[in-house]
């Protein structure tokens, strides 16, 4: 059972990545908040065997039209808007089936994405504060229910093995997928890519998870584009794993799960793992003659 992050700039293959969780042969939910995996190509074939359900968060950010929100910005405040609560009602009913006992009839659940449903949490609380604009005790709102729905969604895993003691029904695998932010320091100088996340939870989302990847995507002058995941930390970016696999590899759960033979895909590192597997081999030579 895992409980996986996934941040990245669009395009690199996050959706994607955690739909290929179908290759290991498993069902994946997605609480589609972004509403976007219904129209992804790519995607289609599974979703049209039913490997792939998708949960759609179909409230808008604000119950006002356009013209409403320009003309009578306080109009917002007014009207309750119903994305987080309808976002909320999607966990809630596994949370409910779980306590009954009752197995999800898939076993990956994810949620697509952290940064837009944070954008409908921001217009829940400011119309139930009714202000316009977020102060301390606002923000302090907004990380509390982060907090909460991070330890919520983790209590969706399954825990230990059917049939013995202890054994909770539940997720093989939980994950949540972010956007990226860039940081600079003015201070130092020093420039980080971080989770979309508001405030200080930016930093330490990582510690709520046990495996955080962040995604990537080259595009060569010829060739097909490399979709890629960074799985350990360096200065600029975040990532965790507790899994024995390189520091770049194929962005597929079938590869990080190892069912898949992982390659290296950072070039400058298989450049040095080479070098050392030729420098191993001669002196294993020399030690032979």
């Amino acid at each position: 059972m895992s409980f996986i992050f996934l941040y990245g700039p669009p395009g690199s293959g996050k959706t994607t990545l955690a739909a290929s969780m179908t290759k290991l042969g498993l069902k994946v939910r997605f609480i589609d908040v972004d509403d976007k995996v219904r129209l992804m190509e790519n995607l289609r074939p599974e979703v049209e065997k039913g490997n792939i359900l998708i949960t759609p968060i179909k409230s808008k950010l604000t119950e006002t039209t356009m013209k409403q929100a320009i003309m009578s910005p306080k109009l917002g405040l007014l009207k309750q808007p119903q994305g987080y609560l309808e976002i909320c009602d999607a966990v809630s009913q596994y949370e409910e089936m779980l306590a009954k006992g009752e197995e999800p009839t898939e076993q990956v659940l994810v949620k697509d994405s952290l940064t837009s449903m944070i954008e409908h949490m921001k217009r829940l609380i400011a119309h139930i504060q009714g202000k316009s604009h977020f102060t301390y005790d606002e923000w302090s709102i907004v990380l509390s229910n982060l907090e909460e729905y991070f330890y919520t969604m983790k209590s969706l895993l399954k825990v230990g093995e059917e049939g013995k003691s202890g054994y909770r029904p539940g997720f093989e695998h939980v994950i949540i997928i972010a956007h990226e932010t860039t940081e600079r320091d003015d201070t130092t100088g020093k420039v980080q890519t971080l989770p979309f996340i508001e405030g200080q939870m930016r930093h330490k989302v990582g510690k709520y998870f046990e495996e955080v990847y962040y995604c990537q995507v080259e595009v060569p002058k010829t060739g097909s584009p490399i979709y890629k995941i960074l799985t350990v930390s360096t200065d600029r970016y975040t990532a965790r794993t507790s899994r024995n696999i390189p520091i770049w590899i194929e962005s597929s759960f079938d590869v990080i799960f190892g069912q898949k033979k992982a390659k290296e895909l950072d070039p400058i590192k298989a450049k040095v793992e080479a070098a050392k597997r030729k420098k191993v081999e001669e002196e294993n030579g020399k030690t032979k003659s």
